[in-house]
């Protein structure tokens, strides 16, 4: 009996662990919470969003990485106008 908890815990943990990782999240985080709450985390990593990555573009002076809420590049001190919201 005790051996079947084991494997359910093991399998929840390693379930978590592959969403969050499919997610961008900590899949080594996230599988400890799956370890440790079982079906609440693997609820819980299938609905939390994908984090938003801030670098999505490049300056169109320098070409350096640069965020959509920048409003001055912060290497080349060049003025941005974005034309739509990510």
């Amino acid at each position: 009996m005790i051996s079947i908890y084991v494997l359910t815990t093991i399998l929840f943990g390693v379930a978590v662990a592959i969403i969050a990782r499919a997610k961008g999240r900590s899949w080594l985080l996230w599988g400890c919470i799956g370890l440790l709450i079982g079906p609440f985390g693997l609820i819980v990593a299938l609905i939390a969003s994908v984090p938003r990555r801030r670098v999505l573009d490049r300056c169109p002076a320098c070409a350096e990485p640069i965020r959509y809420e920048a409003t001055v590049c912060r290497h080349c001190h060049s003025a941005l106008e974005w034309t739509a919201e990510p």
